[in-house]
């Protein structure tokens, strides 16, 4: 995302240009926002200021097609700050009274404050040591790491649970009858999927296991990163768990889930030979522990599988272009 700066009148357009040699930069803030030392950390340590990267007045005027990105980072970095400092609540504030350019101040207030009830503004003459009760001398202890860090690390930790807002999936075909099934690498995806639901029981689709968590069973790809099409994403997902370039790929179903719409599956061709062998090349990815082909008719009904991958296929077959899961 480009900036829209003001660079000749606004203090915080010129923070943001020169922002690389200020010494109170912390993060570009991913695509939006870019994150700042508050000048009010020397009052309540962990105090962040968020710079929005466009020179606009009001958070209103963010753009629709933005704010859900937005939105999502800015409560991740106040969960970061609140996690890191284990402060008791925070402050987030804009106020923009004497710079007109959108941003905020996050600030951790503590349990052990003297003067609680008051703003941060109202505190900014007191020294850290008349502000708070010595309790085991809280900030010695409780700090003993850089603040700052912790709560980068800590904001990376929330934005990587955070479900990303479509992902990208490959089913990767291959027909069960040996003699045959070097032919059918060399016939095209829109063909291979006309014979596969016409006649399902010649058909096998590559799952790979999870190395994480219940080291389940699914198809190849993975959540879209902010402005990646879930078509770019799954090319990205394939070629960072498998080593694989595909180099065909037609989109089959997309999966809803509760009435939103999650992702889009596709079926796709590696840009090499022999990718239907049993144990087909791959690099070593720490997220995948196995690979296997799995009859699709069993695939379709086979309990032990997540319900995403045993709707994946039955859309498939059934040529369904779209479908729900409740089960994700």
């Amino acid at each position: 995302m480009s900036a829209s700066l003001n660079f000749d009148n606004c203090p915080l357009c010129q923070k943001l240009t020169r922002r690389s040699v200020e010494v109170d930069f912390l993060h570009d803030g991913f695509d939006f926002f870019k994150v700042f030392k508050s000048p009010l950390n020397e009052q309540f340590i962990g105090s962040v200021m968020v710079v929005y990267t466009r020179h606009v007045r009001e958070q209103f005027q963010i753009s629709n097609i933005d704010r859900g990105n937005f939105n999502a980072d800015f409560v991740d970095l106040q969960k970061a700050v609140l996690k890191a400092t284990k402060a008791d609540r925070l402050n987030v504030v804009k106020f923009g009274n004497v710079c007109k350019h959108l941003h905020w101040h996050i600030v951790p207030r503590y349990i052990n404050e003297v003067y609680g009830q008051k703003t941060p503004w109202e505190l900014t003459l007191f020294s850290r040591q008349e502000l708070f009760r010595k309790t085991d001398d809280l900030f010695s202890v409780q700090f003993t790491t850089d603040i700052f860090e912790s709560i980068l690390v800590q904001w990376q930790r929330e934005r990587q649970k955070r479900r990303p807002a479509y992902f990208g999936s490959s089913l990767f075909l291959r027909h069960k009858n040996i003699e045959l099934r070097n032919r059918w690498e060399n016939e095209s995806i829109i063909n291979m999927i006309i014979d596969c639901r016409a006649q399902p029981q010649n058909w096998e689709v590559l799952l790979m296991q999870r190395n994480y968590l219940d080291y389940a069973w699914d198809s190849v790809g993975g959540g879209a990163d902010a402005h990646e099409f879930p078509s770019q994403c799954n090319i990205r997902e394939v070629r960072e768990e498998f080593g694989w370039d595909i180099g065909e790929c037609v989109e089959v179903t997309r999966q809803w889930n509760r009435g939103v719409l999650r992702g889009f599956v596709y079926v796709a061709k590696p840009m090499f030979e022999n990718w239907t062998a049993d144990s087909p090349r791959r690099i070593a990815c720490d997220e995948v522990k196995d690979v296997r082909y799995f009859d699709i008719l069993e695939l379709s009904v086979d309990k032990r599988f997540k319900d995403s991958v045993t709707g994946r296929i039955k859309a498939l077959i059934s040529g369904e272009s779209d479908f729900s899961c409740e089960g994700i």
